[in-house]
This record gives C-alpha cells, sequence and structure tokens, in this order.
C-alpha cells in the first residue's frame, strides 16, 4: 500500500492536461504518430521507438527490465524539449509496444 501512496504524485507531476487537449482536437483524417515508429530487426519483429524535440544535445533513454517499458520516461517530453535537449526512447524487443517473440534466440 505505501508504494501506491508514493507513487501517486509521480503520476499526477508526470500528467499534462496540454497533452491531452491536443489528442482532442487533432485532425480525424490525418493519422498522427507524435513521432513514434516501429524499427524492424532482421525483418521479423518490430522496436517500438519514439524521438521526441529537436536540438543539438540528444540523448537516449534504455528503460530497466526485465519486464519494464518506456512509460516512466514520458513525463520527460515536458521538459526536456524545452530545453532545446532531443531525446528518443524506445521498448526493448520483448516488452511494450515492441514485439515479443516466443523463440528469444534471434
Amino acid at each position: 500500500m505505501m508504494i501506491v501512496i508514493a507513487s501517486f504524485p509521480l503520476l499526477i507531476a508526470c500528467g499534462s492536461s496540454e497533452t491531452n487537449t491536443k489528442l482532442e482536437t487533432s485532425d480525424v483524417g490525418e493519422i498522427k504518430t507524435g513521432g513514434s515508429k516501429l524499427i524492424s530487426i532482421n525483418k521479423k519483429y518490430n522496436v517500438w521507438t519514439k524521438k521526441v524535440g529537436e536540438g543539438k544535445i540528444k540523448v537516449l533513454l534504455l528503460h530497466g527490465g526485465p519486464g519494464f517499458s518506456h512509460d516512466y520516461f514520458e513525463c520527460f517530453e515536458d521538459f526536456l524539449p524545452k530545453e532545446n535537449i532531443q531525446f528518443y526512447y524506445y521498448d526493448q524487443l520483448g516488452s511494450g509496444n515492441s514485439d515479443v517473440p516466443a523463440d528469444t534466440a534471434l
């Protein structure tokens, strides 16, 4: 129970009503990706990735695991681009939005 209470303020701090407004007002006929795309590995599996912001400083965020995903990095979208930092994050193969292969020996 203590973990849930301690995590609740983090969820509020990372939430953004601005993001929700943009989603609600987007064009219906146009597909919006928000910078995310799938990268093919050996033409067999897809790894989900996302680029956010523009700038001279480029950062790659790597999530922990096994079993974690990029989700806890989403709050950086509110802070790093404002400082002209471009960053990338992704879901490792087998987690999050990336494919989960049955055979782990690529």
